[in-house]
């Protein structure tokens, strides 16, 4: 696999457009899909996103969920990242072999937590992922797909407490990272502000993790909690960011029509 001056993986060599992307230092756009629906999935394939975040932390998505909204998504310009619900060597070896482009990593709150999800993503020597891939349609043979597999694995390690905070240098120094995100939510409770999102300390923590990830050459990430919170952070220069889900503009949506309809409702004599 050739390199880039600074050692990046060439974006025009790999076959998974997501790290591609981060490896042409373009920024990345995307929500969290989170209706369990196969028309709602084959809905977002013309929906003009970068990514779709299916998430088995909170959300408790299953393989077989995964494996579907890879299988509608595969032919679509929409990459499929995938949170999973702890750093657990097994289960990133799983959605990996399943095909996703990505994999969020929670709660990683130190270099050794970093390089334990780095090596469940990557195979021997240098990592411990099990050979047993079902997706290869980005690769010409199996024997294609374990050359390129590990060059293609993205790795989005979660920083969300203040301990990962304090130890982001050692973290982004992780060789196979292939982002690092800030959850605010998280973030803010662990800094003791509830989930104040917006106060100025969650902020600048996330600013001082950008400051490093900048430094060190690692794509940065921010999970804004609003549109608002994503425009401000694009604003600002960020590689990744995702907000709001499908499910929030359903709801919000139907609570809209609700209300017009109520307010019409309400003007007509009789009613």
């Amino acid at each position: 696999m050739e390199t880039t001056g600074d050692g990046r993986t060439d974006g025009a060599r790999l076959s998974n457009p997501f790290a591609a992307a981060l490896a042409r230092d373009r920024t990345l756009v995307g929500l969290w899909h989170v209706i369990n629906d196969r028309a709602a999935t084959e809905a977002l394939a013309d929906v003009p996103f970068d990514f779709v975040i299916v998430d088995m932390q909170h959300w408790m998505a299953t393989l077989d969920d995964i494996a579907q909204v890879v299988s509608i998504l595969r032919h679509s310009s929409v990459s499929v990242v995938v949170r999973v619900p702890g750093n657990t060597p097994a289960v990133i070896g799983q959605v990996l072999d399943i095909g996703v482009d990505a994999v969020i990593v929670p709660m990683v709150n130190s270099a050794v937590d970093a390089m334990a999800a780095v090596r469940a993503a990557t195979y021997p020597p240098a990592g411990i992922r099990s050979w047993g891939p079902r997706r290869l349609h980005r690769f010409d043979s199996p024997q294609d797909y374990a050359l390129r597999a590990d060059a293609n694995a993205v790795v989005i390690v979660q920083i969300e407490t203040a301990e990962s905070v304090a130890a982001i240098e050692d973290i982004a120094a992780v060789a196979g990272i292939g982002a690092i995100a800030v959850g605010p939510a998280d973030l803010a409770i662990s800094m003791g502000f509830s989930q104040d999102r917006s106060h100025a300390a969650v902020a600048e923590a996330a600013r001082q993790v950008r400051a490093v990830c900048q430094d060190a050459g690692v794509p940065f990430g921010f999970f804004a909690g609003s549109r608002a919170d994503a425009v401000q952070w694009l604003a600002e220069g960020l590689a990744i960011t995702a907000c709001e889900s499908d499910l929030g503009f359903a709801i919000q949506g139907a609570r809209e029509l609700a209300v017009e309809l109520d307010t019409a409702r309400a003007a007509v004599p009789g009613i």
